[in-house]
């Protein structure tokens, strides 16, 4: 999860998520809102740089709470090369 420098660490954030599954899909595909601070998966996998030191959490819409075990960076695959 890419956190913004100011927030403090295990401060609480509010996650508000839509999610449509497809079985047959094969690549990881993401649903980002450039109003968001904050992207969230669960594939460790794609980061190029993760710190797993980082904790915190995030109350849903439904008011349950989800772990959160680190914050880094990815690489995204543009139409003008990868950023």
């Amino acid at each position: 999860m890419n956190m913004h420098k100011e927030q403090k660490k295990n401060d609480e954030g509010i996650l508000f998520l839509a999610c449509s599954v497809q079985s047959d899909v094969v690549e990881p595909t993401w649903y980002l809102d450039s109003g968001s601070r904050n992207h969230m998966t669960r594939n460790r996998s794609i980061f190029v740089n993760l710190d797993e030191s980082f904790q915190s959490e995030v109350k849903n819409g439904d008011n349950t709470k989800l772990q959160v075990k680190g914050q880094g960076v990815i690489l995204v695959k543009t139409k003008k090369g990868t950023k």
